[in-house]
């Protein structure tokens, strides 16, 4: 970026040159502001017909017809009927494996699986050792001692 450099300290021949290169450019803006500014015009005055032309794309707003309302907001229940299910497990998965791993040292994930199968833990997932595995994530009750093993913590 050039120096600033004060007005007093410049020969009054090159202001007179400077100011007569920049009338050169005003003159040359304004001739292409006026055509702009005619090319505006004729788009203002094209403007209310683009609105009959051409379809709206996408879907329209709002639910469609027929459909029930889901989540916050949807109607209440009627009367006589209930409004939560019962627990299908006695207890949450985490706490039934920190229960039944109190005893020993180290589990990997397909074993904990088997345990809470066999300590009555009721499942329909595809893959449950997976289920395990984010269970274990608990890391207040669990230590991860290795790859796919845990401990129960204290």
């Amino acid at each position: 970026m050039p120096k600033k450099v004060s007005l007093a300290k410049l020969d009054l021949s090159v202001i007179q040159k400077e100011i007569k290169r920049r009338m050169k450019v005003y003159k040359k803006l304004c001739a292409q502001r006026a055509k702009l500014d005619e090319k505006i015009a004729e788009f203002e005055a094209l403007a209310p017909l683009a609105g009959k032309f051409g379809k709206k794309r996408g879907r329209k707003r709002g639910r469609k017809p027929g459909r029930r309302r889901r989540g916050p907001g949807r109607p209440k229940m009627k009367a006589g009927k209930k409004g939560k299910r019962a627990r299908r497990n006695p207890a949450p998965l985490a706490e039934l494996l920190y229960n039944n791993m109190k005893g020993k040292d180290k589990v990997s994930i397909p074993e904990a699986a088997k345990l809470a199968i066999g300590a009555g833990y009721k499942t329909k997932a595809k893959n449950f050792d997976l289920v395990v595995g984010v269970a274990f994530k608990n890391k207040k009750l669990f230590k991860k001692v290795a790859r796919g093993v845990y401990t129960v913590k204290g």
